[in-house]
């Protein structure tokens, strides 16, 4: 049937950033889908909060607390998933930083800062969990980039750089890992309303001008990425591979 290929019955997935917003509201539609989650982040705190929300949903999860900038954490928190679950089906690479400065007034801490969080944890956690995937000749992988990763953004030089780095890094990957039957894609949200981004898109001065670009006039809610992300986790888009989907309102579709 057509909605089984949707199913993830079983399958095992980490995703990064899941202490709130997005990467909360992903862990659950992952859980409604069958799927046991890795809830990792570096806050220790809101991330057990999203892993009580599974369970409280009749899911299965558990925390694991990474500094996702450094190697030998990540390799840690990947062995724990496969240790605790038995394999890693599902990678979501949704962690990420913002920095609204002038180029001429970041630091040089600040851009290897967003490098980091957004760019060089994409690599380490495709990096090890691809290790486990490959030897099963099975995986699925998705990479949160951003329109602003394929479109310029004032003051956003370090996160538009950082993010259009997710989306070569996902087309290498997936040109990589086509042959160990991986899936690696992108998915390019434009603004979506969380916790962090509360003071800009509820300022009504602010607002007004963002959703005059927005052909549907409204900024994103997180459930209205997450079946995007069902889809690029299950089988349902199993020919698919290296392909960054917009998901912004439109935004990107005019000039």
């Amino acid at each position: 049937m057509l909605l089984d290929t949707f199913s993830l019955d079983g399958e095992v997935a980490i995703i990064t950033g899941a202490g709130g917003g997005l990467g909360r509201e992903l862990s659950l539609a992952l859980v409604e889908a069958g799927g046991k989650v890795a809830v990792v982040d570096v806050a220790r705190v809101s991330g057990e909060e999203t892993v009580q929300e599974i369970v409280e949903a009749g899911g299965e999860g558990i925390f694991i607390k990474a500094d996702l900038t450094k190697g030998h954490e990540v390799k840690k928190m990947v062995a724990e998933t496969a240790k605790q679950f038995g394999k890693i089906d599902i990678l979501i690479n949704n962690a990420g930083t913002v920095l609204g400065k002038p180029i001429i007034e970041v630091e040089e801490d600040e851009w290897h800062s967003v490098m980091d969080i957004n760019l060089t944890s994409t690599f380490l956690c495709s990096k090890f969990a691809g290790k486990y995937m490959i030897e099963r000749e099975k995986g699925k992988i998705v990479n949160i980039s951003s329109n602003a990763g394929i479109a310029a953004a004032t003051n956003q030089s370090a996160y538009c750089a950082s993010k259009a780095g997710i989306i070569s890094l996902t087309k290498c990957l997936a040109l990589e890992w086509a042959k160990y039957h991986i899936n690696v894609n992108a998915i390019a949200p434009g603004y979506i309303r969380t916790a962090l981004s509360a003071s800009a898109l509820d300022n009504d001065k602010i607002a007004s001008v963002l959703l005059k670009k927005i052909p549907l006039r409204r900024f994103a809610e997180p459930k209205d990425i997450a079946p995007l992300v069902i889809y690029l986790a299950s089988k349902a888009s199993e020919y698919m591979t290296g392909e960054t989907i917009l998901i912004d309102g439109g935004h990107l579709s005019h000039l």
